[in-house]
């Protein structure tokens, strides 16, 4: 248990980041957080296997155990699902062989864990839609005063396309942002 000096009236905190958590907000003492114990020794046995490994050139098949381990393939595609809907990209820019270039610049190891599907990509930004539209219908229905809502309609000349922004503004406000293709 940690016990703080400065404090007038009894304070402790039972691990050091949330002391230094309160040292840093309290009183205004920035403190450094040094390694754990177990850390140097762990970072040193994991740097001597590595230079093995080295000795008996081994270790790009380490290396690509060590980068898959960091890739999350659910996290992968919703940065990607996120970024198409964002910025209104085509479903087979996953299919691109630039988006995959990038992806790969970026780490070596990510191959397999990108979606190269375009319909792969439409069910998850499907389901992420559907997933919104029942959440934000419930923050709808249990707001506790009245819901405003202004609506913008326009014509995207180059596109023939109308887009819909539609503002909700209640407790928390919440934006729909909705596209709708349209003929002339």
């Amino acid at each position: 248990m940690y016990y703080c000096k400065y404090c007038v009236e009894s304070w402790g905190a039972q691990n050091t980041t949330n002391f230094r958590q309160h040292l840093e907000s309290k009183h205004g003492i920035i403190t450094t957080s040094q390694l754990r114990k177990v850390e140097n020794p762990s970072n040193n046995i994991l740097q001597s296997l590595y230079k093995k490994a080295m000795l008996i050139n081994q270790t790009s098949e380490l290396d690509t155990q060590i980068t898959k381990r960091v890739l999350n393939k659910e996290v992968i595609t919703q940065a990607v699902a996120s970024l198409i809907v964002a910025k209104n990209l085509s479903f087979r820019i996953v299919k691109s062989p630039y988006f995959h270039t990038l992806c790969k610049a970026l780490n070596p190891a990510v191959s397999n864990e990108v979606i190269s599907s375009h319909s792969t990509i439409r069910r998850h930004i499907k389901r992420s839609w559907i997933f919104y539209k029942d959440f934000i219908r419930k923050k709808l229905s249990s707001s506790l005063s009245s819901v405003h809502i202004s609506i913008d309609v326009w014509l995207l000349q180059h596109y023939q396309q109308y887009r819909l922004k539609i503002s909700i503004n209640s407790i928390s406000l919440l934006k729909i942002l909705m596209f709708f293709h349209g003929n002339k």
